[in-house]
């Protein structure tokens, strides 16, 4: 897989984490396997040192380092010298460690000399990316090891700089959204991405650009009495089953699934992420968000997935549902099956064709329905 493919998975995925913030767990791992590194450390600060980081997150591969973010919080943020140096650096421009602290720093920093060299830290890339509101986005990256970062390596964290900022800048928007407010003013808008906001009855209170263009062709979806609908019978039935359960659950955690809305030919379908909005973020009146991109790729046929590529036929409705976007609890709750033999399933699957993700295996069935039968 080449570098582009990499980061257009991990884009994917920040996409998703915008309406759930645990998938930016998923997106740290996705970096440190794609570009060789041990770690990566997130925070959203303000001006003044005292002042809490609005969001942090130290992991290295998805697993989060608890101690390791305690220890430096505690003992060793106060006093780090790189933070408010960082603070008055230019924007989006990499720093190693070294460039950042001064020869003596070097020499006796507790931060350099002690910590990080302990957490195995000291090869670091570090940035500053524009918050809102005046705060800054401060991302550290750790090598695997002492070597230097390559310029492929270099290039790829670059790419997905400005992304990631985003990610934050909605994530803030979203957590300071009140009834007065405009939810969706501008959000995504760069991402091509189409918004709708419904309430906690399911009516559409707000659409943003290219939601409303979407709505108004009316080719796949559009909105009636105030209620988001699909055109084709079956696709109406899932988008409703999936607006349900997000209001249903949104009390007890943020829920949401996904969906592919089809279109008259040649349109290409729509790809449907229906999200519930935790009410801790106060979101005013918008109790569920979908997110709606142009270029699904249409359901997969099972039978001709269990012939063409060697699967059983439980296999092949589970590749399908994958697919098709559904998540491993999804489809155990589709199935009336449990999310081990879900799994089990699609561990067969990921071996028999080679594939270790679940975007490598939409990729390999998009690749497939466009070959000439």
């Amino acid at each position: 897989m080449s570098q582009l493919d990499d980061i257009a998975d991990i884009i994917d995925v920040l996409q998703e984490a915008t309406f759930d913030e645990t998938l930016w767990r998923t997106v740290s791992a996705m970096m440190d396997e794609a570009n060789g590194m041990f770690s990566n450390h997130l925070m959203a600060v303000g001006e003044s040192p005292e002042e809490p980081p609005l969001f942090s997150e130290a992991l290295s591969h998805g697993e989060k380092l608890d101690d390791v973010e305690r220890e430096y919080h505690q003992d060793y943020l106060p006093c780090d010298e790189r933070i408010p140096r960082l603070q008055r650096l230019p924007y989006g421009k990499l720093h190693h460690n070294t460039d950042i602290l001064t020869e003596r720093e070097i020499r006796q920093s507790p931060t350099y000399n002690d910590f990080l060299p302990r957490v195995g830290s000291n090869n670091q890339l570090c940035v500053r990316l524009p918050a809102a509101d005046g705060m800054d986005i401060l991302f550290a990256f750790t090598h695997v090891d002492a070597t230097p970062w390559s310029a492929a390596q270099i290039k790829f964290i670059r790419e997905l700089l400005p992304h990631i900022a985003h990610w934050v800048r909605v994530r803030q928007t979203l957590g300071g959204l009140n009834a007065s407010g405009n939810p969706l003013a501008g959000l995504l808008e760069d991402l091509n991405v189409g918004i709708v906001a419904l309430d906690r009855k399911g009516q559409v209170v707000e659409a943003n650009a290219e939601a409303s263009r979407l709505l108004r062709e009316g080719n796949g979806l559009y909105v009636t009495d105030g209620a988001l609908r699909a055109r084709r019978s079956s696709d109406d039935a899932s988008l409703r089953a999936l607006v349900g359960q997000a209001l249903t659950r949104r009390e007890t955690g943020v829920s949401g699934g996904s969906i592919i809305v089809g279109r008259p030919p040649p349109i290409s379908a729509l790809t449907v992420q229906v999200n519930a909005i935790s009410p801790s973020i106060g979101a005013g009146r918008s109790a569920v968000l979908v997110m709606v991109k142009s270029g699904g790729s249409g359901p997969a046929d099972a039978s001709e997935l269990s012939k063409d590529l060697g699967l059983t036929p439980a296999e092949a409705k589970v590749a399908a549902a994958l697919a098709a976007g559904q998540s491993v609890a999804q489809i155990a709750d589709s199935t009336h099956r449990s999310s081990g033999t879900i799994r089990w399933h699609v561990r067969r699957i990921f071996s028999k064709l080679g594939v270790h993700r679940q975007a490598d295996l939409v990729r390999l069935l998009l690749e497939r329905s466009q070959m000439p039968q």
